[in-house]
This record gives structure tokens, sequence and C-alpha cells, in this order.
């Protein structure tokens, strides 16, 4: 076997096809509240092969209203660093934009490094708003 076959794109593209095939097909409210943070399991999904893409995941744990309101937070936190005039600015907008982009391909919402960078660039716009 070669080692560039890894299934890699097919496994992405099974988990990707479970969210349209499922959430599409739930009710209304389902639809604007989301299935709930164990909604893949209780439609029988395997655990270990959750989706990907934090967007997705979002979308179907937390429905629309949930998609709309982490939305609305990255916007915020990019206006904020946009903001900044001073050096930094720069650097924190780069990550920012990098983070939003890193979690169309992985869920893991609960690494530190992106909400510290969030709040870091909250406390200097606040900080540096008044020179």
């Amino acid at each position: 076997m070669d080692k560039m076959d890894s299934f890699s794109y097919d496994d992405r593209q099974d988990r990707i096809n479970f969210f349209y095939n499922n959430f599409f097909h739930l009710d209304f409210l389902k639809k604007l509240y989301g299935a709930g943070p164990a909604g893949s399991i209780l439609m029988g999904f395997d655990e270990t092969r959750s989706i990907l893409s934090l967007y997705y995941s979002v979308t179907f744990e937390l429905g629309f209203l949930g998609l709309l309101c982490i939305l609305l937070f990255f916007s915020y936190t990019l206006l904020n660093s946009l903001k900044i005039k001073t050096k930094i600015g720069f650097f924190l907008l780069i990550s920012i934009i990098s983070g939003v982009f890193h979690f169309h391909f992985i869920a893991n919402f609960w690494y530190p490094w992106f909400w510290f960078i969030a709040a870091f660039t909250i406390f200097c716009n606040k900080t540096f708003a008044h020179e």
C-alpha cells in the first residue's frame, strides 16, 4: 500500500455526508436549536468519527442560532483586531484569520490558543483605544 493513500479525504467526506444526510432531515426546531452535544451518537454515528469541521459541528449540535452566535463572536474579534493600530494589531489580525480558517478543518474549539488570542485582541483594543 502506498504511503500517500491514507483515505483521509474519504473519511472526511463520510463525516460531511453524515452531516448533510442527517441535519437537513431534522425538523425546523432541531435545525434552529441543534441536536445537542450527543446528537450524532443518538443518530447512530460512531463517537470516534465525529464531524471534523467546527462549523459543521456547531451547526449540528447548536443549530443555526449557535452557528450565528459563533460567527458573530468571530466577527467581533476580527473587528477588534482591525481597530488596533500598533504593530501587534497586524499579528493579531493574522492570528484571528488563521484561527477562523483553521476551524474549517478541525473542530477542536476547546484548544486555548484561539481563545487566548481572542481575549488578548479585545484587551489590546480596549487598552490602546484610549491612547
